[in-house]
């Protein structure tokens, strides 16, 4: 049995895995919940961000800490 992997290019790509989340574009959680995206990448190892998108959510997090 093959294993998924979850990975996303870019901020429109669909979350296609859980439930809370699930159809939302990234992008849209990486604004409204950038600690459940922390946790992904930190704890669930098939998801992915292909690099350019994880330079993305790193400026969406300091914009966030910035309070833009």
């Amino acid at each position: 049995m093959a294993k998924r992997i979850y990975s996303f290019k870019t901020l429109d790509d669909p979350i296609n895995f859980g439930r809370l989340y699930l159809g939302e574009p990234i992008g849209q959680v990486m604004r409204s919940n950038s600690d459940y995206i922390d946790w992904c990448i930190k704890n669930f190892k098939p998801f992915k961000l292909y690099k350019k998108l994880f330079k993305q959510f790193k400026q969406i997090k300091q914009e966030k800490l910035n309070g833009i």
